[in-house]
């Protein structure tokens, strides 16, 4: 057992990505971890792979693939970051609304809500995450 299996564990979960009412969900193998008041965890898919780290104040989505961004979210704080695309590099603001994590019993629950772009061009993203954890 390496350093890294004490510190991430193995779970499974569902996340559902809703922009602007087009729903987009993604269920599979996942690793967590905790961190000082919250969660960690991060999962790969065929094109990517994905961390998301959610504290009750603060929300960091990093992706590392065809599309690759690293966003910071806090309740109505915008920031500027970059995503790379398979067209070039594209600059977005990246406001956050609200969000929310809730242990269980069993992992854990959470929901991000923030805006992307600004003006006219902005479009408004809810992720609802589930995690459970494997015994």
């Amino acid at each position: 057992m390496g350093l890294a299996d004490r510190i991430y564990k193995k779970g499974s979960f569902e996340l559902e990505t809703n922009t602007d009412g087009d729903v987009d969900t993604v269920k599979g193998e996942c690793l967590f971890r905790e961190v000082t008041g919250g969660f960690e965890f991060t999962y790969k898919e065929e094109t990517a792979d994905t961390k998301i780290k959610l504290t009750s104040g603060r929300a960091e989505l990093e992706r590392k693939g065809e599309i690759s961004y690293k966003f910071r979210l806090e309740p109505e704080m915008s920031y500027d970051a970059v995503m790379n695309t398979p067209y070039g590099k594209m600059c977005v603001t990246v406001t956050g609304e609200d969000m929310m994590y809730m242990p269980t019993a069993k992992g854990f629950d959470g929901v991000l809500r923030y805006y992307l772009g600004q003006g006219a061009d902005k479009v408004h993203i809810i992720i609802a995450l589930r995690v459970k954890f494997d015994k």
